[in-house]
């Protein structure tokens, strides 16, 4: 009578892939069972030891009945270190290791690193803000963009008013941000902010103030007219935010094209004299500011 030959596993060290700064992906294969089932498979890693056991750090996968490929993922490791690592296989007759091999994990990613350049194209309602994300922070930038609110504490998420998204950047980029619906004579807080996997970054705050609204300024029928005078007045109906240094009248003649102004009293009203009978002219209002 033959007795079959007791054996322990053969295993081989496939590769490692897929290395970041905490995990990595780690194969390999289980060429032969022995001769009894493989009760107990995977991985050992250490820092130290260059031919890691059983005895060192364990990644085990269970049982199995017959040769296969097998992966594992390799988590909560230290970031920057060197790893050395083996694939075993154990039955009843006792554990097989394969070759060894080291593989280094990542650097720890940083948080992302932001500027706002700046605004440009303001108008009485809108605003361009430039920005740049100078680092990802060695990981993927999941969002980016402005903040914008009315002080410069607008890194807080109570204080804004309206935030820019963008998506998914792997490296830096400039971008822009367009805000409308701004109020005139306004000034306004903006930081540039982008979020990785350490979190959220904001950069040194930079405001800007929209325009005003233009004046508005309604010239009304001239009265008490005479042979040689006239008497003009004009109205403001929108000044908000503007200094009026001087209001007055253009007199422009619509026979000879000759022209000249007259300063406008407190109450933008004026009498002209000095006109020519049986002439033709055309007075409109001024406001300088």
């Amino acid at each position: 009578m033959q007795v079959a030959a007791k054996s322990v596993p053969s295993v081989t060290m496939e590769d490692v892939k897929d290395i970041s700064y905490s995990s990595a992906n780690a194969t390999g294969t289980i060429v032969s069972v022995g001769s009894s089932k493989v009760f107990r498979f995977g991985f050992c890693i250490s820092t130290e030891n260059e031919e890691p056991t059983v005895e060192d750090q364990v990644y085990a996968l269970g049982d199995c009945t017959e040769p296969k490929v097998f992966s594992a993922t390799l988590t909560n490791l230290d970031s920057d270190t060197v790893y050395y690592i083996r694939a075993f296989a154990e039955n009843q007759e006792g554990i097989a290791y394969s070759g060894s091999q080291y593989f280094t994990t990542a650097e720890p990613p940083k948080p992302a690193e932001v500027l706002t350049e700046g605004a440009e194209d303001i108008t009485e309602n809108t605003a361009t803000l430039r920005g740049e994300l100078v680092s990802t922070g060695g990981s993927k930038v999941i969002v980016y963009g402005h903040v914008l609110g009315l002080d410069e504490n607008v890194d807080n998420e109570d204080n804004w008013l309206w935030r820019t998204k963008l998506y998914d950047a792997s490296e830096p980029v400039k971008f822009r941000s367009e805000f409308t619906q701004l109020d005139p004579n306004t000034t306004y807080f903006v930081r540039a902010y982008a979020t990785n996997e350490m979190g959220t970054v904001y950069s040194e705050a930079v405001c800007f103030t929209t325009d005003k609204k233009p004046l508005v300024v309604v010239t009304k029928e001239p009265t008490e007219i005479t042979a040689n005078s006239v008497s003009l007045s004009a109205e403001i109906t929108y000044d908000e935010g503007h200094e009026v240094e001087e209001k007055g009248f253009m007199i422009l003649s619509l026979d000879d094209d000759s022209s000249y102004e007259v300063v406008a009293s407190n109450d933008f009203t004026a009498t002209v004299t000095g006109l020519s009978s049986n002439m033709r002219y055309m007075a409109y209002a001024y406001v300088e500011t």
